[in-house]
């Protein structure tokens, strides 16, 4: 049986020791796992990374939608970046999409306010799903 695990973190993130000493005590006694991550740089992308390099660990990313055209969900004013539409909610929907798929566990990367981050890290948590915080002291 494979054990998914949710990985949200900042952008900026950039210990990837710490990052896969988590994963490591995370995965190592299973012969599958699935690291689930959105696709963005920072903790995503060691993420990402740890998983290939590492036999019977996959990586399944789902990035940010940011150029698809807002929902009946959005409230926020129109928005545009070089010239074309963009959601910024898009992230939110991510997350909750990563959530929704299942986890067995979310580890979480946050620096400072770290808002996408600490939204997956609620959603999660509202989904009964346990979270590892890694970035507060």
């Amino acid at each position: 049986m494979s054990k998914r695990i949710l990985v949200t973190g900042s952008r900026d993130w950039s210990n990837w020791e710490l990052l896969h000493l988590a994963l490591y005590a995370q995965t190592k006694h299973f012969e599958d796992a699935i690291i689930v991550h959105g696709c963005a740089p920072g903790a995503d992308t060691i993420a990402r990374r740890y998983a290939g390099g590492r036999v019977g660990v996959t990586a399944e990313g789902h990035p940010a939608e940011w150029d698809k055209p807002c929902g009946t969900g959005c409230y926020h004013r129109p928005r545009f970046k070089n010239g074309k539409p963009y959601c910024p909610l898009q992230g939110h929907f991510r997350n909750q999409l990563m959530v929704d798929l299942g986890a067995d566990l979310c580890l979480a990367f946050p620096l400072g306010e770290s808002r996408g981050t600490r939204d997956c890290m609620k959603r999660a948590e509202r989904a009964g799903i346990r979270v590892i915080n890694y970035g507060d002291d």
